[in-house]
């Protein structure tokens, strides 16, 4: 559960948050245009940065998407997963179905992060986070770049891995919106 009250952020003379509360037990949906400050709330759930006021409740790990997908490049897709699943937790046939599932198998599997296509690392991002063993989630955008097949596949796994967990997720795409609907907290234009 990540719970939410108060939260007023500004860096220097901008402010990007005033006042803005909620609660996330099972799903949230943050929305809002570009520069509303989504992201910048989804620092603050993550600890990331400091609020200038306000107050939050969060109890359990949390495992995030970014809106820019922060793999090691140099590492495989099973590899970058295997950075954050402990010895034991994720079996190697857990793991290969969920990249199945996501439409990344043969040789996408042995190739290094930084030579993928970019809808790939995303896919790769994605199965990182929700693979983790975290109850919460936090999702900037995770189905940004994504054809509409994986699309789809994406958003039919994110839902299947969130089940018992909280999931909070940012999303502009109307797709996205209207398959996890949902308690929605929209955020205003930036003053």
């Amino acid at each position: 559960m990540l719970s939410f009250e108060g939260i007023c952020k500004s860096f220097g003379p901008q402010r990007v948050l005033w006042n803005v509360s909620g609660e996330a037990e099972g799903f949230l949906r943050v929305a809002g245009p570009s520069g509303c400050g989504k992201t910048t709330l989804l620092r603050i759930l993550m600890g990331l940065e400091t609020p200038d006021s306000g107050t939050m409740t969060r109890k359990g790990q949390i495992a995030a998407v970014f809106q820019e997908d922060r793999l090691c490049p140099q590492l495989t897709a099973e590899q970058n997963i295997r950075l954050v699943c402990r010895p034991g937790v994720l079996s190697k046939e857990e793991m290969q179905a969920a990249l199945h599932a996501l439409a990344l198998e043969g040789d996408m599997l042995a190739t290094p992060a930084e030579k993928l296509s970019g809808g790939q690392r995303r896919r790769v991002a994605l199965a990182r986070a929700l693979l983790a063993p975290a109850e919460n989630l936090i999702l900037d955008e995770p189905f940004t770049g994504l054809d509409e097949e994986n699309l789809f596949r994406a958003m039919e796994f994110t839902r299947e891995r969130a089940k018992g967990r909280t999931l909070i997720l940012a999303t502009h795409d109307p797709a996205a919106a209207a398959f996890f609907g949902g308690p929605v907290l929209c955020l205003g234009e930036t003053d």
